[in-house]
């Protein structure tokens, strides 16, 4: 069967390039699968752990340009090859602008309307579903209204799949139609993982000192100052901490680079890392270095594509006590410890994951072999998953919960 795909890839490092990448390369692994074409943005390449001969890539979009997406529907609709199309797409990934989002979202439920084959959209976030003051957006009345029809658009037109139990729960009561939950485990971590999808065994060697992680996109939903200073007050009195953090800039907050900046500026330079951009293909070393993984947030859209990134290296991880975060730590078995940051007790709480690390991390690193014969067979019941999704037309996804090893 030969099936159409449209997301991003890289070199891109935001807007769910890392979930498209991991994506392509499971669908490329299907034997049920013979052909992709996969319409990506300007500059894209295909991932090295994808079978790349099974996939062509079509450069036919560019981020933020309203045209170039109408452009590639119009492709689409001459596509006589593709049997079935695939989406992996949130609300804000086509640009920084309105109009692209607009259209970007528009696109899949036109194609099923006007081919009437079928459409299956990944989708990471909804308005009804997420709160996007906390994310960082000023959303008026028109942007609301505007982004529930389309989403009612979706949702009679094709087979939507979202990655957590509540957001299929608040969709269907709203929209009395059937929802799919289905939480891919891992697929960020796909194409930075040497041979093949395989993920390596191999740990970085460790100096004396304990390494924190603090990894992602990083806006208005993210608390880097007040995540550097519970660090802070932890170094006071503990030599052996290190600090990474890493990611860049959230593409839709430009401005938040001058609040990025100011923090790190005052912080301790000779403790800190600062690493703007990670390459698909340097983040297992990224992870590997670290010890625990602090994810710092107001609030998650979708689900935590960092936490899974943590729970694939066995990470000891830290976080805001967020409910999606909570969720995403439930789907995935990841044993997140929650810590409110106003609670004075936070500081002590840090301390005795601090002190864990450094009992158990010769465990950890036993553990990473087994960790990987894991993750591929989950990703092998994945692949089997979205594979009937093409094959079978009309046969629902079931929700998958796998059962990830506890830390």
């Amino acid at each position: 069967m030969k099936i159409g795909v449209f997301g991003t890839l890289p070199p891109l490092t935001e807007r769910l390039s890392s979930v498209s990448s991991g994506m392509l390369i499971l669908l490329s692994k299907s034997p049920d699968i013979d052909g992709i074409t996969f319409y990506g943005q300007d500059g894209s390449f295909i991932p090295g752990a994808a079978e790349a001969g099974k996939v062509q890539l079509k450069r036919s979009w560019s981020i933020g340009n309203p045209m170039s997406i109408i452009r590639t529907l119009v492709q689409m609709l001459r596509d006589r090859e593709s049997e079935a199309y695939f989406f992996n797409a949130s609300l804000t990934m086509f640009g920084p602008d309105k109009l692209s989002n607009v259209i970007g979202l528009l696109v899949p439920s036109l194609l099923a309307k006007l081919t009437q084959k079928k459409v299956v959209v990944y989708m990471h976030d909804f308005i009804e579903t997420e709160e996007p003051a906390k994310l960082g957006y000023n959303v008026n009345v028109v942007s609301k209204v505007t982004a529930s029809l389309l989403e009612k658009l979706l949702i009679d037109s094709t087979l939507v799949i979202v990655p957590r139990p509540s957001q299929k729960y608040i969709l269907e009561k709203k929209y009395r139609k059937p929802v799919t939950s289905l939480v891919v485990p891992f697929v960020e971590g796909l194409n930075g993982v040497p041979g093949n999808g395989r993920i390596s065994g191999k740990t970085a060697k460790k100096a004396d000192s304990v390494r924190m992680l603090l990894f992602g996109k990083w806006g208005p939903q993210k608390d880097l100052n007040g995540a550097l200073n519970i660090i802070s007050r932890l170094m006071r009195t503990d030599a052996r901490i290190k600090v990474t953090v890493a990611g860049g800039i959230n593409p839709n907050f430009p401005e938040y680079k001058e609040v990025m900046q100011n923090a790190l500026r005052e912080f301790p330079g000779d403790r800190i890392e600062y690493r703007p951009e990670v390459p698909d293909e340097q983040v297992p070393e990224l992870f590997q270095e670290a010890d625990i993984l602090f994810l710092p947030y107001f609030a998650s859209g979708g689900y935590s594509g960092v936490m899974n990134l943590g729970a694939l290296y066995n990470l000891k991880i830290v976080a805001y006590d967020v409910k999606e975060l909570r969720e995403s730590d439930s789907l995935i078995n990841a044993g997140t410890l929650f810590i409110d940051p106003k609670d004075a007790h936070a500081v002590q709480h840090l301390e005795r994951i601090i002190n864990e690390v450094s009992l158990t991390r010769e465990k950890r690193q036993n553990n990473l072999e087994k960790k990987t014969t894991q993750a591929n067979e989950v990703f092998q019941g994945v692949v089997r998953i979205l594979t009937n999704t093409y094959a079978k037309s009309g046969i629902r996804l079931q929700q998958s919960r796998p059962t990830i090893e506890h830390k």
